[in-house]
């Protein structure tokens, strides 16, 4: 505990201004995990890193399966976070999906992939994105299938986690394609993307997921643009979930946008864990 405790404060500061260094993977993450990095190309042959985690430890079901958006940099993050897990029964395994790229966030790349599209009138003050229903088609029809046939994977039992931008395409995908995953961890969206045009008025969510989780930081501010915060966000997804699905609201004190990752990553895990 206290280890963990002085990694999150390392991790708190680390992002509190945006750093495009990607940690490494620390030799107690491979003693835990079997760690591999493969690359995979969406139908129109354009490449992703994508990293992989099987937990060591036997178990003996199929695992459940966590899919990390802005993967070259939260894949070790959440590897490194977790090499103190003897409480935890079972782990997950873990794929962070990541850009071709050397940095941690690629702004232009995660843009396009991760942002949902907007009505027209939004083209000059927000560009560069749109592109969330092709990423979702690269998630869903390529990395998702090739997961399943290489490990052995509950698919009953899948998770994505978001984060900013990344947390704008889990909530895209939630409210669009809802039977994808049974876990949906959204950490600070950006709300503020095309003022929150994006938000369908009447969505109809057909299937129910197991659970949807939003995280926030207390210290987070919001920008001139967001029309919602992340809590009328929670309303308006209570108005739509069926009654069987678990939506839970989660506040870390005196964290910012940046400082509420790792806790962020780590209550992923724990919530994975419990269920």
């Amino acid at each position: 505990m206290k280890f963990f405790v002085i990694l999150c404060l390392y991790i708190g500061i680390l992002f509190a201004k945006p750093s495009q260094e990607i940690p490494t993977i620390t030799q107690s993450a491979y003693e835990i995990f079997e760690i591999s990095h493969i690359t995979l190309q969406n139908k129109k042959g354009k490449s992703y890193k994508i990293h992989i985690a099987k937990p060591k430890k036997e178990n003996h079901h199929n695992y459940a399966t966590l899919y990390l958006l802005d993967g070259n940099v939260f894949f070790p993050i959440l590897l490194n976070l977790l090499t103190h897990t003897d409480k935890y029964k079972y782990l997950p395994i873990i794929v962070g999906i990541g850009h071709e790229s050397n940095l941690a966030f690629d702004r232009k790349l995660r843009t396009l992939d991760y942002t949902p599209p907007l009505d027209s009138k939004f083209n000059k003050t927000f560009t560069g994105g749109g592109g969330a229903d092709a990423f979702y088609s690269f998630i869903t029809g390529i990395v998702v299938p090739y997961i399943a046939k290489n490990y052995p994977t509950n698919p009953k039992k899948k998770a994505i986690f978001g984060h900013s931008f990344g947390a704008l395409f889990v909530l895209h995908t939630l409210l669009h394609y809802p039977q994808s995953f049974e876990y949906y961890f959204i950490a600070s969206p950006s709300l503020w993307w095309g003022e929150s045009s994006f938000l369908p008025k009447n969505p109809a969510i057909a299937s129910s997921p197991t659970a949807v989780i939003l995280m926030i930081g207390e210290k987070e501010e919001l920008k001139g643009e967001q029309q919602i915060n992340i809590k009328q966000l929670t309303t308006y997804l209570q108005q739509l979930m069926p009654q069987n699905t678990t939506l839970r609201y989660v506040e870390f004190s005196n964290k910012t946008h940046g400082s509420v990752i790792a806790p962020a990553l780590f209550n992923t895990i724990k919530y994975l864990n419990s269920q």
